[in-house]
């Protein structure tokens, strides 16, 4: 074993870091996450929009009438209606808009979502979408969540923090059953998605914290390994559960297990010993060893404790804030850059995931491909973590290969002519896909997915490297606020994705420019591969930024001086 630890590490001087008891703790604290997958990307199901429907036709009687039958006796755009003038179609038909109910055919998908329960399927009069604001709701959550139960498990410990969220997700997930109006459902998928990240991010504190140093890295970046497996999971149960009433209520099924396995995890013993709960602490370990078969004794444990205390001590700085960000040139530089990378990353992530629908083909295998998308670039993001590109090179490379991805789904999709448009003149009907070419909107959709491959290694290199760019003692309040640059582009992503509308192909050209953008601005940041993680904000003279090759002058009193160089800014 290695005998360079320090702080607490030093018990890993006795007991393996990692070990069958470790990783057991791993998968059973991990479970929750694979609800949270679902939970999180189950607006592709449950917003789904219906395929083929008709405004059904105003003092007709539909009782004996087949959808097929009232195609024939209804303008094409399903938005509009004859006018009472026109009982069927003729020469010069004129429509209104549909001020009825809406007829579902009977080989569409989903038998019934929240956009066809609420009536969210044609809303002309509004700029946005309730459908689109109701997700948008939802992503705000996440933040919500992330925010509450962040300090919550400060307080309370992170065994009781996620034993907490998981129960309120869980029951809400059970009262959205019984949801009958469109307010109920945005609020409680609000709460919903706050209860499902602060699983995930409770998880993976408490997870970090009962491994040992070498294998950190790699078992947080797997970590999320159980949240793509939610998203594989979610296409299986859309696949029998056409009703969002049903896939609500499998999610409640789904999560009941981790109620009896909770009981088997432990503490968190770093937790104990920083709320001075020294004594519960002691037993801990007692306990970690008793079940690795190692030998740690009340002599081993007052040593350790002597000398964790002294380096907490010694290591202890001045607390920093949010305004502190900002009052330093380079940390200024450094904050905007990252969380406008967060921003992006975030927007196109869930963007590209929630729009599974829009794709070619199967929405379940669409879905699951964007989960399994998403667990291969996480086994991929720690070679790039650990390759020459470095931690700038290779977030670059990734926003720029994204982006490319997301530019050229655009263009092969507007090459293939597989796409509705309406007929502007009276907008009576929709105009048909003419010469479609099948083998490009399938193109599309594989660039589609390797822009969700790319933003999802993003997500894994940007937080590492945000938790690298900062001095220890406002590391935490950085990565709080980078993050929180994270959850406002995602609850913008599907805000984006509705300007398609009336600006079609904006989401995917929007999308592509943004991750151009962030690669070009990552390269204005340090590199800190291999480099010592900075303990206090005198050590932010260490960090090296990238110099411009052409410094330009000016002219002052016929003397040229060099403009000041901001690249150390």
């Amino acid at each position: 074993m290695r005998n360079d630890y320090s702080g607490f590490d030093q018990i890993y001087s006795r007991v393996p870091e990692i070990s069958r008891y470790q990783l057991n703790i791993f998968f059973i604290a991990s479970f929750p996450i694979i609800l949270s997958g679902c939970v999180q990307n189950a607006s592709v199901l449950l917003n789904a929009r219906p395929q083929n429907f008709r405004c059904a036709p105003a003092n007709s009687d539909l009782s004996n009438i087949s959808y097929e039958e009232i195609e024939q006796i209804t303008p094409s755009n399903p938005c509009r209606t004859f006018t009472s003038s026109n009982s069927s179609k003729n020469d010069f038909p004129k429509c209104e808009k549909c001020n009825s109910s809406f007829i579902m055919s009977p080989k569409n998908i989903f038998k019934n979502t929240a956009i066809t329960e609420f009536n969210w399927l044609c809303e002309e009069n509004s700029s946005i979408n309730s459908s689109e604001l109701s997700i948008s709701i939802f992503m705000l959550g996440l933040l919500f969540g992330a925010i509450l139960f962040g300090k919550i498990s400060d307080k309370i410990g992170r065994k009781e923090g996620l034993l907490l969220a998981f129960t309120f997700g869980l029951v809400t997930n059970f009262f959205l059953y019984f949801v009958s109006d469109p307010i109920g459902f945005t609020i409680l998928r609000f709460f919903a998605g706050a209860f499902a990240h602060a699983c995930v991010v409770i998880s993976y504190v408490y997870v970090i914290e009962q491994i040992g140093p070498s294998w950190r890295t790699f078992i947080g970046s797997q970590h999320l390994q159980f949240f793509e497996l939610g998203i594989v999971v979610l296409s299986i149960i859309g696949f029998y559960n056409r009703n969002w009433h049903d896939v609500q209520l499998a999610f409640f099924w789904l999560g009941l297990p981790f109620l009896p396995m909770f009981f088997a995890l432990p503490k968190s013993t770093r937790w104990l010993y920083s709320k001075g709960r020294t004594k519960e602490a002691r037993d801990n370990l007692k306990l970690f060893s008793e079940k690795t078969n190692c030998s740690i004794d009340d002599n081993f444990i007052h040593k350790f404790e002597e000398k964790f205390f002294a380096a907490e001590t010694e290591t202890s700085c001045e607390s920093f804030g949010f305004r502190d960000l900002f009052k330093n040139a380079k940390l200024r530089k450094i904050t905007i850059i990252m969380c406008f990378n967060w921003f992006v990353t975030s927007m196109v992530y869930y963007g590209l995931g929630l729009n599974a629908g829009s794709l070619s083909g199967d929405i379940f295998m669409n879905n699951a491909l964007c989960g399994v998308f998403d667990a291969i670039a996480k086994l991929v993001a720690p070679l790039f973590l650990r390759s020459k590109l470095g931690r700038r090179g290779s977030l670059c490379f990734l926003f720029v290969v994204g982006g490319i991805c997301c530019l050229g789904s655009m263009m092969v999709k507007r090459r293939s002519g597989c796409f509705d448009s309406v007929e502007v003149a009276d907008e009576c009907e929709i105009q048909e896909k003419i010469k479609c070419e099948n083998w490009t909107e399938e193109l599309s959709k594989w660039l589609a997915l390797g822009g969700k491959f790319c933003s999802s290694a993003t997500f894994t290199i940007v937080y590492v490297f945000t938790a690298e760019l900062y001095p220890t003692c406002i590391r935490a309040t950085a990565l709080g606020v980078s993050s929180a640059g994270g959850r406002i582009g995602g609850a913008v992503s599907p805000l984006v994705f509705g300007l398609d509308n009336s600006i079609p192909f904006f989401s995917s050209t929007f999308f592509g420019l943004a991750g151009l953008l962030a690669g070009y601005f990552t390269l204005r940041l340090p590199e800190t591969q291999n480099r010592p993680m900075l303990q206090s904000m005198a050590d932010m003279h260490n960090l090296e930024f990238p110099r411009r090759k052409n410094v330009k002058t000016y002219r002052d009193k016929d003397v040229k001086r060099p403009l000041l160089d901001n690249s150390n800014m």
